[in-house]
């Protein structure tokens, strides 16, 4: 069975952070999950919130 990180190692590391990626890996996760959305002005942001209100 693979084992895949929810938005990296965010129990120690702020979510979907390199931080967070990277710890997920040498903490021995097969891979990690990424949520990606486009904004409005088209660029891609990694973040699992529709909006910015939780993070800003």
């Amino acid at each position: 069975m693979k084992i895949y990180a929810h938005r990296g190692s965010s129990g120690e590391y702020p979510e979907m952070t390199r931080l967070a990626y990277e710890k997920a890996i040498e903490d021995g996760a097969d891979g990690f999950e990424c949520d990606v959305r486009l904004t409005k002005d088209r660029e891609i942001a990694c973040i699992h919130d529709r909006d910015t209100a939780r993070i800003s």
